[in-house]
């Protein structure tokens, strides 16, 4: 198992190239805008926006990389004779090093704008004072770049499955889903404070992980087309 998963890795060293140069260039791009408004202004504020802005991409990325997984890659390994068991644990593995590549560079890029930023723009902008940061509660917690990644991960193991049990309404299904959370709670009766709710995060929770437990045993089960 662990010279299959190895091979896994190896076969898509692509992704881990992507990874790596995606993260690398949207954190470097960036802080190439910041210098260059902290030069030209001048202003009297800095802002921290590369680190929530990197733990938005490494779940978009994450999201992605699931999709490619389990929409590509494990049909691919069932058609050439792959136990579906086998197959799903593989990607999974998969997903699990693409992971641990991914939140590294996030936690890095953070560490640098809270430790490193201010000191950079106080010397960019030529102030003799410390640099006053506006919309600072824009740092972000640490367990939220841990989890962050993990809920796209989690989101792609739900479309994934859904796609491959319903097929093209599954997708249709999905956009109806997100319109309707979007667009439904305006008509909720507690429209000001509906997200304090006291039943809404267990019940999210139970949803969401009755729904990772559905799309583990649908795809435990999906059937693929030579």
């Amino acid at each position: 198992m662990w010279n299959q998963l190895k091979k896994v890795i190896a076969m898509n060293k692509g992704d881990f190239i992507l990874i790596l140069s995606l993260t690398a260039g949207i954190f470097l791009v960036l802080q190439f805008v910041i210098a260059v408004v902290m030069v030209v202004l001048k202003p009297g504020e800095g802002v921290r926006i590369s680190g929530p802005s990197m733990v938005f991409a490494s779940t978009i990325l994450m999201l992605v990389l699931t999709l490619a997984a389990l929409l590509v890659n494990y049909p691919q390994a069932l058609q050439f004779g792959c136990t579906r068991r086998r197959g799903l644990l593989l990607q999974a593995g998969l997903l699990g090093a693409q992971y641990l590549a991914t939140v590294p560079l996030v936690a890095a890029a953070l560490l640098f704008e809270l430790h490193l930023a201010p000191t950079l723009w106080k010397t960019v902008t030529g102030r003799s004072e410390d640099l006053e940061f506006f919309l600072d509660g824009l740092t972000l917690p640490w367990w939220l770049v841990l989890a962050a990644p993990l809920g796209g991960i989690a989101l792609g193991l739900i479309v994934s499955a859904v796609i491959h049990r319903f097929g093209r309404v599954g997708g249709w299904t999905l956009y109806g889903v997100w319109m309707a959370v979007m667009l439904g709670q305006s008509f909720l009766p507690w429209k000001e404070h509906w997200w304090t709710a006291p039943w809404l995060y267990p019940a999210v929770w139970v949803l969401v992980l009755a729904a990772l437990a559905w799309s583990v045993r649908t795809l435990l089960r999906v059937t693929v087309k030579a």
